[in-house]
Formats: structure tokens, C-alpha cells, sequence
């Protein structure tokens, strides 16, 4: 135990499902809303799976605890005949019941539920870890389902299980797969919710909010060797809080994480492990500099080439025309090699040469003198309208009036999605103000206790006033 060290009230990752340490991360949020509406809608069948460890367990003692007006028996599965689990079944419920066939058994049962609906009650019966569940038992859980009043189930039924439980009942072979209503899935947690999830643990150990005991490197780590399941979290947590007080550490790092991990599962993060990736990053830094520097480089290499080429072609071109008056293809009229060209031909020629010369040599520079660069302007940047701020006068002549009909309290996000933050929870029966719709009907825009926020549209009961808000 931790608890000198560390100030625990209790051990903080104890195997042991306890509600008061229950993390309600978006996924499990959306299973036990999602039952809730199952059993508040009399569905019938539902089935709950998940991997071991991620908290099915639990979350089905958050829906037995909070459910109104409802009797539960929650059973742990073995294998065990019809019989013997009809009477665990009694027992969960707290109903008296005579030794009897399972015939007799059965009628009491539906005796039971009789009463209980007359009484204005539901029923939930909820099988955990019931991977290994035979196909009588299965039957025998059908037939609860057969009978109904007002076409409404007297009993639901919950079946808890790892996910090959539920490709086993599509294949079943029974007419037992198709009474369905739907089946929820908890998947592990993310970084973010595995991080949350320990913080949470630590502060309701402790009973302070503002406790630091892990440090922030040490979170990716419990990510990494756990894989976001919880069981495995709290293993992980567990053993590294226990090897920081064997050092007489007040803090868990990284490096008790590790160690926590090689004593679990046998295996070694080493450092240079754990720098990996800043090296990957760094690589890639300097590959992506490098191409920019090259393509610098290379664009300057080729306007100096270009630039050379055509300083070559003006100096180059005259030589080649006196070449060609050097080597004429008709000598009597040559001027420049002729030594019996007479004085006043000369003179002629002399004076009539640079007048032909200057104007040539214009159009010849003018041809072969490179263009001046152009320099693009910068593009102007993009102008961003702003969206106008909202007309609260508008807004109010919008508002309706809404009440929350989950029994559990219905969650209030920060966006229209169950994947965004939750910012708040909105008790049953609280009268909320509804500003818009989704676009896809299924999220209302709230406001509640003066914070604007996200609901599920499902659970939201659009009233003419306030005061219809009022729970029985």
C-alpha cells in the first residue's frame, strides 16, 4: 500500500470495481447512454461487449444504480443449468420464491413481473460475463420476452460479454439473434482519456483536485504498455506507485513506468527506445532543409548558366559575320583584303560602313540583350468575412423551451458530437432553453444555467413552458 507516502484515503487502482472511482469517458458515456434509452424504451434484448478489462463490469453497475423505477438482478455467469440460474436470477431481485421445476419456477418469475408492472415498475435482468453461456440458458432468457402487456416487455434483459460472444450470436443457429435491439462495443481508452482516467483515480483517493503524484512523461508510457485497457492501467499505475515508494520517490516518472512494466510483462523500454522518435523528427527536419536549400542552389546554378550562355552568344555572334566577310563566297567584291581598291572607293566605304555598323549593332543588341527579370507581386491575402455576431434580440424570439428526460442526467457537450468535450451534466427533468436544431436532428443547442452547450436531441422533451419541467 501507497498510502503514507502518497496520502491515499484507499488504494486508488485496486482490481475491484468501485462505482465512486468510475471514469465516464466519451465511449463509456454513450454505452450507458444508449442502455438507458433500451431500458427506459422496454427493448427487449441488449448486448453489452467489449475486450476484458475495459470496464463492462462497472459500467453495468452504474446502470443498476442509477436506474428509477426499476427492480435489477445482476448475476455473475457460470455454468450452471436453467434452473440453478433462474434462482440466482430470484435472488438478484430479492423475491421470495417455493423449490419447484423449472416450469413452476418460470410462472413465478412471470408472476413477479406481472406485479411489478401493475405497480407502474420495469425489470432488468443483466448477465455478466457471459462469454461461455449455453444455448439452453440463452433460450430460456428468450422466453422472459415472450409475453408482454400493452406491447410493452415486462422484463429486459442485458447480456455482458467479450466481443466473440457477439459473433457467436449471430450465428447461434436460434431465433434467439434477431431479438436483438442493439449491441454497444467499449473499445480502450485514447492517450488523452488513459491520462484523464488515472488523474481521476488519483484525485478521489486523495480528495484534492489539484494532486500532481505522476509526472506528464510518464502518461504516453502507461499508454504504450497498457494499450488503453483499464484493468491494465491500474496494474501498470499500481506497480509503479509501488516501486516510487520502495525508492522514497514522491513522483512516478517514466523510468518507474518502465520498470513497473518490465516486473509485469517481462519486457524493456530502453532509452534510446524512448528517443526514437525525436530522432525521426529531427531526420526528417533536416531532409526537408536540405531539399529547400538544394532547390535554391540548383535555381541560382541555372540562372547563372543562362545568364553566361547568352553573354557568350553576344560576344560570339560578330566574330561570326567576319568570318563570313573573311571567307566570301564571291571575291571580286571583297573590301577589307583587297590591296588594289583605289583611295576614293576606300573612303567611300569607310563613310558609308559606320552608318551600317551602328543601326546593325542597335538590332543586334537589341535581339541578344537578356529580358530584365520580372518580379511578381505578391498576391494580396485572402480577405476572411467575418461572421456576423448573433442578434440576441433574434436569438430570444428562436429559444423553446426543452426538459431532460434521461434519468441519469443527460450530458452537455461542447459541440454537436459525442466525440467532443464534456463541459457539464444536466439533471433529469431540468428545464433547458433550445436554441437550434441540428441539421441532422439528433443534437440540440442548449442553453443551461447561463453556458451554452450540446445535447442529445433524443432525451430533450420540447415543452410550451418552464414549468412543465417538473420530475414526479
Amino acid at each position: 500500500m501507497s498510502r503514507d507516502l502518497f496520502g491515499f484515503k484507499d488504494e486508488p487502482f485496486n482490481a475491484y470495481p468501485d462505482n465512486k472511482y468510475f471514469f465516464s469517458s466519451i465511449l463509456h458515456d454513450k454505452a450507458i447512454t444508449l442502455l438507458e434509452y433500451g431500458l427506459n424504451s422496454r427493448k427487449g434484448f441488449m448486448l453489452l461487449t467489449g475486450l476484458k478489462g475495459t470496464g463492462k463490469t462497472m459500467t453495468c453497475n452504474i446502470l443498476k444504480d442509477s436506474a428509477k423505477d426499476c427492480n435489477v438482478s445482476m448475476v455473475k455467469y457460470g455454468s450452471v443449468t436453467p434452473d440453478v440460474l433462474m434462482k440466482q436470477i430470484c435472488a438478484g431481485f430479492e423475491m421470495e420464491f417455493k423449490e419447484a421445476d423449472s416450469q413452476e419456477l418460470f410462472g413465478q418469475i412471470m408472476e413477479y413481473f406481472v406485479e411489478q408492472y401493475k405497480e407502474g415498475k420495469n425489470n432488468l435482468i443483466i448477465i455478466d460475463e457471459a462469454e461461455s453461456i449455453s444455448d439452453e440458458n440463452l433460450h430460456m432468457l428468450s422466453r422472459f420476452l415472450e409475453i408482454e402487456i400493452e406491447k410493452c416487455k415486462l422484463v429486459q434483459v442485458i447480456i455482458s460479454g467479450c466481443p466473440e460472444l457477439h459473433d457467436r450470436l449471430k450465428h447461434i443457429g436460434s431465433d434467439l439473434g434477431p431479438k436483438f435491439t442493439f449491441t454497444v462495443e467499449l473499445a480502450p481508452l485514447n492517450l488523452h482519456d488513459t491520462t484523464e482516467y488515472v488523474e481521476h483515480r488519483l484525485k478521489t483517493a486523495i480528495g484534492d483536485d489539484d494532486v500532481q503524484l505522476f509526472k506528464s512523461n510518464s502518461y504516453p508510457a502507461i499508454y504504450n504498455y497498457s494499450k488503453g485497457v483499464p484493468s491494465e492501467i491500474n496494474r501498470i499505475a499500481h506497480k509503479a506507485l509501488s516501486i516510487a515508494k520502495e525508492k522514497k520517490q514522491s513522483k512516478v516518472t517514466s523510468g518507474h513506468i518502465r520498470l513497473a512494466a518490465a516486473r509485469l510483462y517481462g519486457v524493456r523500454a530502453t532509452k534510446k527506445m524512448k528517443k526514437k522518435p525525436a530522432f525521426i523528427v529531427l531526420l526528417a527536419i533536416l531532409l526537408i532543409g536540405g531539399a529547400f536549400l538544394y532547390k535554391d542552389w540548383y535555381a541560382g546554378a541555372k540562372l547563372a548558366v543562362n545568364t553566361k550562355q547568352k553573354e557568350t552568344i553576344i560576344e560570339t555572334k560578330p566574330e561570326v559575320q567576319e568570318e563570313k566577310q573573311e571567307k566570301p563566297d564571291t571575291p571580286p567584291v571583297t573590301i577589307v583584303e583587297s590591296p588594289e581598291q583605289d583611295e576614293e572607293a576606300a573612303e567611300q566605304e569607310a563613310s558609308a560602313l559606320p552608318e551600317v555598323s551602328a543601326s546593325a549593332q542597335q538590332e543586334q543588341v537589341a535581339q541578344t540583350e537578356p529580358e530584365p527579370e520580372t518580379i511578381a507581386e505578391p498576391e494580396p491575402e485572402p480577405v476572411v468575412e467575418k461572421e456576423p455576431e448573433p442578434d440576441p434580440v433574434a436569438e430570444k424570439a428562436k429559444i423553446k423551451h426543452g426538459c431532460v428526460t434521461a434519468q441519469s442526467g443527460l450530458k452537455i457537450r461542447d459541440g454537436a458530437s459525442v466525440d467532443t468535450e464534456l463541459i457539464g451534466t444536466a439533471p433529469y427533468m431540468a428545464y433547458v432553453e433550445l436554441i437550434e436544431l441540428s441539421a441532422d436532428g439528433n443534437w440540440w443547442k442548449t442553453l443551461y444555467e447561463d453556458s451554452y452547450g450540446f445535447m442529445y436531441a433524443r432525451y430533450i422533451k420540447v415543452v410550451d413552458s418552464a414549468e412543465e419541467c417538473v420530475a414526479d
